[in-house]
Parts: structure tokens; C-alpha cells; sequence
């Protein structure tokens, strides 16, 4: 993942015990360039809170704010895909619509919102 950072931001993450290999895992993104700092190495024995890694997430803040506004675009549709429902039930509060047609309203909308939970 290439971006440009406008801010430097790190974290540390704080652990007891000693760092062993158990297993190893893929990642889909190039974590070398998230590693800000390792201070210990394998086999070493770690102190209660003691830092073991350093982390710069500044790499990840495109994705987040991609994630961020995709979710801001999901509610939005959310909230106009069920207008229909929540007008329906209005409807159907003041007996000006039938059960069967509101049923049909509430099936409209659990199929829009699993499609918009599909995207």
C-alpha cells in the first residue's frame, strides 16, 4: 500500500510473557512500513509493561477514512430505503393500510437493507 501521511501517529502495545513463533499468518498489506519499533526479539523474556512493539498507523488513515465513508454512504441509503417502511407503518397505524400490504412493505424493506448490507 503506497500513501502520502500528513500525520505521524504511533502506538505501543504493552504485553506480559515471552515472545515464541506459534504460528505465522498472511497479511494483505505491507506491515514492515507499520513496525515504527521492535524491542525485543525471540526467546526473550518480557517484563509487565514493558513495550514490545511500536506501531505507525498513519499508513492505514486512507483505508479508514475509505471504510469511514463508505459506511457514512451505507447509512445514509439505509435511512432512505426505509422511508417506505416507516411510512407504510404510519399507514397501517391509522387503519388506512391493510395488514397484508404493510407485511408486503416490511418484506421490501428487509430485502433493501440486506442488499445495502451486501454492498
Amino acid at each position: 500500500m503506497s500513501s502520502s501521511c500528513k500525520h505521524n501517529k504511533a502506538i505501543s502495545v504493552t504485553a506480559t510473557g515471552t515472545v515464541e513463533v506459534r504460528r505465522t499468518v498472511d497479511i494483505k498489506y505491507d506491515t514492515v512500513n507499520l513496525i515504527a519499533g521492535l524491542f525485543v526479539k525471540g526467546g526473550d523474556r518480557v517484563a509487565a509493561n514493558q513495550p514490545v512493539v511500536t506501531m505507525d498507523l498513519s499508513l492505514l488513515e486512507p483505508v479508514v477514512a475509505q471504510v469511514r465513508q463508505t459506511l457514512q454512504k451505507d447509512q445514509a441509503n439505509l435511512l432512505l430505503a426505509r422511508a417506505p417502511l416507516r411510512r407504510a407503518e404510519a399507514l397501517a397505524a391509522a387503519q388506512i393500510m391493510a395488514p397484508a400490504d404493510l407485511d408486503s412493505a416490511r418484506a421490501n424493506d428487509q430485502a433493501l437493507v440486506h442488499l445495502i448490507g451486501a454492498d
